[in-house]
């Protein structure tokens, strides 16, 4: 006698065989995650909201890259018009440290030629207590490719998945500029909300009380600086032009690094990075030059929003971090059409670097005696 299940049981197995095929190939054609170089359609799947920043920097093939941290993440606009039509991607990322700085630029430069690099570094970025530098954590990056085989394991499950299907239609329905800024140049969703007085407080208090703490020159020893030095020399080697920018902040903020006890680390780390260009530059000292940003000027000296009068200021997100406003600034004195105000953004000659840091401590000083208000409120935090 013949099952009397059994054309039931084919009939199901056939079904759910049809509906996962169907599953892989609509996101396969979809592709939100952008494992495949196409087909890719305008208005329906061109534009991927869920690609890693580190696999959309290959589809965007650019000539430019933008490195660093949040600072640079926030305030670089790779479409500013400073560029002058140059094919830019900031691929900074927040909490991104010199060594992630160094592998993103080795991970796009094997995968595409890139002719010029702008590195913006802060004193925040080489302190290896906050995040160790473990090699092996970078190796994911050799297996990102622009155009993945459809059969790796791990890709053809992530096509057979619901949450994949569901990311899907939202790509199809999310075809809007701004992840098509975010896969073409990196550029994050920017919504500029400048701080208010009560901001201002919390992020000093927070880099003082915790980020600070426990921060000296031991914390951020030869193994950070090394970071630096492979920068460095895979540009030399790759024969990239390396732009490298000190990041700007609140003139409050630099306050903030000398209460807690770290304006001369602060200083010798400067000296540290002039002194390795210096070494690695050699006789191609054109191919590399540095900016630092980080002192009292009359944009890092913008008055903060006070606690009764909440004025909107132009500069700067929080003392931290700048705003595009001033990263307009910050390109164009890095591509030396900059030249009303020289003063923001001093190039440093590697020899000079003495000279420049007793510039700053006489800035520092005018700056004190006019800001007394700003001055004080630092100062009460020491108690």
């Amino acid at each position: 006698m013949k099952n009397p299940y059994k054309k039931y049981l084919l009939f199901c197995i056939s079904i759910i065989f049809t509906v996962s095929l169907c599953s892989i190939l609509f996101n396969r054609i979809v592709d939100p995650y952008g494992f495949f170089a196409g087909p890719r359609v305008a208005n329906f799947n061109a534009n991927k909201i869920y690609i890693p920043r580190e696999r959309a920097v290959l589809s965007a093939k650019p000539d430019v890259l933008i490195l660093g941290s949040s600072r640079a993440y926030l305030g670089l606009n790779p479409k500013d018009d400073a560029w002058h039509g140059k094919k830019v991607f900031n691929i900074a990322a927040g909490g991104d440290n010199i060594f992630d700085s160094f592998h993103k630029l080795k991970h796009t430069n094997d995968n595409t030629e890139i002719r010029e690099a702008y590195l913006m570094i802060d004193f925040f970025m080489f302190n290896t207590s906050r995040k160790p530098y473990i090699k092996k954590e970078y190796e994911y990056l050799s297996s990102i490719l622009s155009d993945e085989n459809l059969m790796k394991k791990n890709i053809i499950s992530s096509l057979f998945s619901l949450s994949t299907s569901i990311d899907s239609f939202r790509t199809i329905k999310n075809q809007q500029s701004y992840s098509e800024d975010f896969m073409n140049f990196g550029l994050p969703f920017y919504d500029a909300v400048f701080p208010t007085h009560s901001k201002f407080l919390s992020t000093e208090r927070a880099f003082y009380k915790v980020h600070y703490r426990n921060y000296s020159m031991s914390t951020f020893d030869e193994n950070s600086l090394d970071g630096f030095r492979n920068i460095l020399s895979y540009a030399r080697e790759n024969n990239i032009s390396l732009i490298i920018g000190i990041s700007p902040m609140h003139t409050r903020m630099l306050e903030v690094i000398d209460i807690s006890n770290l304006w001369n680390e602060f200083e010798e780390w400067k000296k540290s990075i002039a002194n390795i260009i210096k070494l690695e530059a050699g006789e191609t000292r054109n191919q590399f030059r540095l900016y630092d940003f980080a002192t009292y000027n009359k944009y890092t000296s913008e008055k903060n929003p006070q606690e009764q009068k909440h004025i909107n200021i132009k500069w700067f997100l929080d003392p931290s971090h700048y705003s595009r406003n001033l990263g307009s600034k910050i390109i164009d004195r890095m591509l030396g059409t900059q030249e009303i105000d020289s003063e923001f953004g001093v190039e440093i000659q590697f020899s000079g670097i003495e000279e420049h840091l007793m510039n700053v401590r006489k800035e520092r000083k005018l700056w004190r005696g006019n800001h007394p208000i700003d001055f004080n409120e630092i100062q009460t935090m020491k108690h």
